[in-house]
């Protein structure tokens, strides 16, 4: 609208307000196109200009006697109507209707209500007008805006030039100012549009009636790709699997953790060197191992729990520098059928490819027990997967993949996993020495007082613990100087002044950590080592 224009209706609206011969009705009609012409022209202002001009057009609305005699007009229209449509007996009289406060009326009503003597603005008297989003207002721009409205509580300018909008309506302008680039070109094809327009939205159908003989449609689009971002990292060698269960496997399984080395691990001498011949030196040489020396692709480390089984498989990736996947029953398991075995035969894929790797499964027992008649279907044939994988009937035998599994319960195992596991290794409790060793290196990490001589007596106290329970045991002592302390000095202790850790210390934690392990759960363990273990 140009401004000639906008002067033009302003003053001939401005003239039906100030004449005394029209109706009131027709009189605020005039006033509230005023309000809308006045909202246009100030819609670039900044927020406390147009408040001040809203509140002065609105005063102007307020002080005036026809606002009081249309609301009695409008009151008397409305018992009319409720006296029509009631059913009441002769004599019967209506309650009179107190007249509210003005303000109690705002925004007046713009339908063609009958009671409103259909005087309201229409689509027609909206068309002429073309209403833009406004810049946010700066900071100080809404502090000046918020002194106003402290100023005067009882009247407030309208949100927007339409005032009120529809669900619909005020996503599209949401959806606007999110797409700057897309919503400048909407806003300039529909910048003239009426409110009552932007209602007209096409109508989305079902689709038409399907029979017997119709093509099947997916619900997923044609085009929708099933890859992200993250696919682009996947090698070639790996291009025909599922790209979500390469994804799910380098997720799940592969851990990169700090080295571990063999001076982590206290004792176990005979052990280390087995696995020095027969795991990490094919690894790092494999140009030496081929042929019958090719290494074994299972191995199986099996004993008391808490021993260091676990700790052991992560030396053996560091000392190999190779890739270390960490299965669990959950990784490896999907509810829909075929899935698990398709998850298997891709975490075999991911580890040929990023050979050498090695394949940790913690707990293997709960994975590939012993396969009976009424098992699950879906469980046998996940095993039946697992066992031709760690065969290497469906690879490479020359890959690089070591299979290790931990267990403390080797009885568990199915014949077939028990023959694949080559290596059978026994992983006993620590002995005298190796618990010396963990108990220094543990308590070197705080301040104590103890000596060689009370170091020995400690680990002859620990018989039959296990490498986990020594450790719970150190931990336990070494918070005995925080115990000691009252709440207040806690708060204002530094570390170093810490009193430091004494035997008598670990004489009280001994009486309450105790062994986890018994001698006849041990004794298993050394009979099973002796029908199916490596003697080292």
């Amino acid at each position: 609208m140009s401004r000639e224009l906008w002067s033009r209706q302003y003053a001939a609206n401005e003239a039906v307000w100030q004449s005394k011969d029209v109706p009131n009705a027709r009189r605020q009609c005039a006033w509230r196109k005023q309000k809308l012409l006045l909202a246009q022209q100030t819609r670039d202002f900044s927020e406390a200009t147009r408040y001040e001009v809203l509140r002065e057009h609105q005063d102007k609305m307020h002080q005036d006697e026809s606002t009081e005699h249309l609301t009695l007009e409008r009151l008397k229209r409305c018992q009319q109507i409720i006296g029509n449509s009631r059913r009441s007996t002769s004599g019967s009289r209506y309650p009179e209707l107190n007249l509210p406060k003005p303000s109690a009326f705002e925004p007046i009503c713009r339908g063609f209500y009958k009671s409103c003597g259909q005087t309201e603005l229409n689509t027609k008297d909206l068309q002429g007008f073309s209403f833009h989003e406004k810049a946010a207002p700066t900071e100080a721009e809404r502090i000046t805006a918020g002194e106003c409205r402290a100023q005067d509580e009882q009247t407030s300018a309208e949100p927007s030039c339409l005032g009120f909008r529809t669900a619909r309506e005020q996503y599209i302008l949401n959806e606007l100012k999110k797409n700057k680039e897309q919503g400048a070109i909407r806003r300039t094809a529909s910048a003239d549009a009426a409110p009552s327009e932007m209602m007209n939205f096409r109508k989305k159908t079902l689709g038409g009636k399907r029979s017997v003989s119709s093509n099947f449609v997916s619900p997923v689009g044609q085009t929708q790709t099933t890859t992200n971002a993250s696919s682009a990292n996947i090698p070639p060698s790996l291009a025909h699997l599922d790209p979500k269960m390469v994804e799910q496997i380098l997720g799940e399984s592969m851990h990169n953790f700090k080295n571990v080395g063999w001076d982590d691990i206290a004792g176990l001498e005979s052990a280390k060197s087995t696995f020095l011949e027969a795991i990490i030196m094919p690894l790092r040489r494999p140009d030496l191992f081929t042929g019958v020396r090719c290494p074994p692709r299972g191995v199986l480390l099996f004993g008391p729990p808490g021993t260091g089984k676990t700790l052991i498989a992560k030396s053996i990736a560091s000392q190999a520098k190779a890739k270390f996947f960490s299965i669990n029953p959950s990784s490896l398991t999907s509810k829909w059928v075929g899935e698990a075995e398709k998850l298997v035969k891709t975490l075999f894929a991911v580890a040929a490819a990023h050979q050498p790797a090695i394949i940790f499964i913690d707990e293997v027992d709960s994975l590939l027990s012993k396969r009976s008649g009424n098992e699950n279907e879906s469980t046998l044939r996940l095993k039946n997967e697992f066992l031709i994988h760690l065969d290497g009937a469906a690879s490479n035998e020359e890959a690089r993949i070591l299979v290790i599994g931990a267990t403390n319960r080797p009885q568990e195992l199915d014949e077939a996993v028990r023959r694949r596991f080559v290596r059978r290794l026994y992983v006993p409790l620590p002995t005298k020495d190796a618990r010396q060793q963990i108990i220094k290196k543990i308590i070197r990490q705080v301040k104590h007082n103890l000596d060689q001589s009370e170091v020995e007596q400690l680990a002859e106290l620990t018989e039959g613990y296990s490498g986990a329970d020594v450790d719970t045991l150190c931990r336990y002592a070494s918070m005995a100087p925080l115990r000691s302390l009252s709440a207040e000095q806690m708060e204002v202790i530094e570390p170093d002044q810490l009193p430091a850790v004494t035997m008598e210390d670990f004489n009280k934690a001994l009486r309450v950590i105790s062994k986890s392990v018994s001698a006849e759960d041990c004794q298993q363990f050394v009979a099973w080592n002796e029908i199916y273990g490596v003697r080292h």
